[in-house]
């Protein structure tokens, strides 16, 4: 038995679950009644989610608090508290050993939304390379799974024993000019990797996980290869991949701030909340301002105006820094203001 991973691109899926080759299920192998091939093997479909959401998850750990569960109660622990689910999970020495390349990804993540060159299949090489984790990357298997067979928990795959030739392999003479031979060889290499029943417009490959950090890293070759990106939401703070609009700012977790909304559904009202605060203190600022000054105008022998005018101006530029660097409120802000509006001289 043998994890797999495979995206469905038709549903904007990724589907988790495991691979048993025939001989070693007898019973499910006898219940095929017509069998036209020679081999059998049987997907079994346990998890499907929103593409991103395993990586998502994954990154989106408190990696000290991690480290802290596997160390008091082990694997059974970890899954307890995080939720996460044990299937590519190995013993705890090697969980431990995989998190600091876990942390790394989550590291390349947050350098991606700064550097957004960064985020494509060259730089995850580089990334790979760097911590080593080319040997994690999950392999794609010799077969597919047709778009009708997607929905399905149980997927049988029947493939045919194809013998090796007998005659010795071509190889490309680059000391030639024989283009029409070497192209052939080229496309006999190149297909020898491509399964028979593999159609491009009706086909998705299954890739092959044994642990953790190999989904992981599969899942994100995924997300940067299907050019997805992956965002921190405004509220909760965690990793999520916008799938409808590039410019959410939410995701579909339950809220910290309200458990019975989504982040989605509390940041839209947040937000909405706000936008209408900002207005309603740009507004009161504005006239504020003006009646300040017109003051001045009329007055020009009252120096206390002229005073309260430059203090004003001076202090609202501060408190708009303090308001958009969250150090004061909105509301904060609109109560200074309506302080300034009743006062004439300082």
């Amino acid at each position: 038995m043998r994890g797999i991973y495979i995206y469905n691109s038709f549903t904007g899926e990724e589907l988790f679950g495991t691979s048993i080759n025939g001989f070693e299920d007898e019973s499910r192998l006898n219940s095929i009644k017509d069998k036209t091939h020679d081999v059998y093997t049987f997907l079994d479909i346990k998890k499907r989610e929103p593409v991103g959401s395993f990586l998502c998850d994954i990154i989106s750990m408190d990696f000290n608090n991690v480290i802290v569960l596997l160390e008091q109660g082990g694997t059974k622990l970890l899954f307890s508290k995080t939720g996460l689910s044990t299937r590519f999970f190995r013993s705890k020495d090697m969980i431990l050993g995989d998190i600091n390349t876990l942390y790394l990804l989550k590291e390349y993540i947050d350098i991606c939304a700064e550097y957004p060159l960064l985020y494509s299949s060259d730089y995850f090489e580089g990334f790979l390379d760097a911590v080593n984790g080319y040997d994690s990357l999950p392999e794609v298997v010799s077969y597919s799974v047709r778009k009708d067979e997607l929905e399905q928990n149980e997927i049988i795959i029947g493939e045919d024993i194809t013998l090796p030739s007998e005659t010795d392999r071509s190889y490309i003479d680059l000391d030639t000019y024989d283009f029409r031979k070497n192209s052939a060889i080229l496309r006999e290499t190149l297909l020898e990797y491509v399964p028979h029943s593999y159609d491009p417009d009706n086909t998705v490959f299954v890739y092959e996980v044994s642990d953790l950090l190999g989904a992981a890293l599969g899942a994100a070759r995924t997300l940067i290869e299907e050019h997805f990106q992956i965002k921190k939401c405004g509220i909760c703070g965690k990793y999520f991949v916008p799938l409808n609009r590039s410019d959410t700012l939410y995701c579909d977790r339950i809220s910290p701030a309200d458990p019975t909304r989504t982040c989605k559904e509390y940041g839209s009202q947040k937000l909405w909340y706000d936008r209408l605060k900002a207005d309603e203190a740009a507004k009161l600022s504005r006239n504020i301002y003006s009646a300040k000054q017109m003051l001045v105008k009329r007055n020009p022998d009252i120096l206390g105006y002229k005073k309260m005018f430059e203090y004003f101006k001076t202090e609202r530029k501060k408190w708009e820094v303090w308001v958009k660097s969250g150090k004061k409120s909105k509301e904060e802000y609109i109560s200074w203001l309506n302080e300034m509006k009743a006062k004439k001289t300082l």
